[in-house]
């Protein structure tokens, strides 16, 4: 038979494990202003043959980020993945740039997707989670090439053929990405 001391230890890990079960399971969608991008998001992930729902996301509005970083995805365990935009570019941004932005951090956030550095033949971005912007001219341009990669239905055929100048970076805008864990 078991001791009282043994069975207070193991209830007392069983009470840890259940708080924690609890409070990393709880689901958080705090989107503020920007629940037009998540949708446009969810969206564009059906319209490339993707079922997407976001429900665990919270986006904010920083004023604690670095000038030169526009946004940045904050992921961990028992995290609720945070998107943060850096309030200086937010005020100086329009709308489409500000939904190219939130469609590279969701891609970090809700995607689980890293940075990806290649290019194109004509140099601009084969993505746009490239760690600097895709310029948002180019992005319209080749949109439906570039969500086709974001959300992976793209074929290699495609990137061969897409054109673009090779300014399509556009100098100082960086997003960066945080994992926390």
């Amino acid at each position: 038979m078991k001791s009282q001391t043994q069975i207070r230890s193991w209830l007392t890990t069983l009470s840890w494990v259940s708080v924690l079960l609890l409070c990393g399971c709880g689901k958080t969608l705090a989107l503020g202003q920007y629940a037009w991008a998540v949708k446009a998001f969810e969206q564009a992930a059906r319209d490339q043959g993707r079922t997407l729902i976001v429900d665990d996301l919270i986006i904010e509005v920083s004023q604690d980020l670095d000038s030169r970083v526009a946004g940045e995805c904050v992921t961990g365990t028992f995290l609720t993945p945070t998107i943060r935009l850096n309030k200086i570019w937010v005020e100086s941004s329009d709308r489409e740039y500000l939904k190219l932005l939130i469609f590279h951090e969701l891609g970090h956030c809700v995607l689980g997707r890293e940075h990806h550095m290649n290019r194109l033949r004509t140099g601009s971005p084969e993505s746009i989670m490239y760690p600097a912007s895709v310029s948002l001219r180019q992005f319209k341009k080749e949109e439906n090439y570039y969500l086709a990669e974001l959300f992976q239905t793209k074929s290699k055929k495609n990137v061969s053929q897409i054109g673009g100048s090779s300014s399509a970076v556009v100098p100082n805008r960086h997003w960066s990405c945080t994992h926390a864990h």
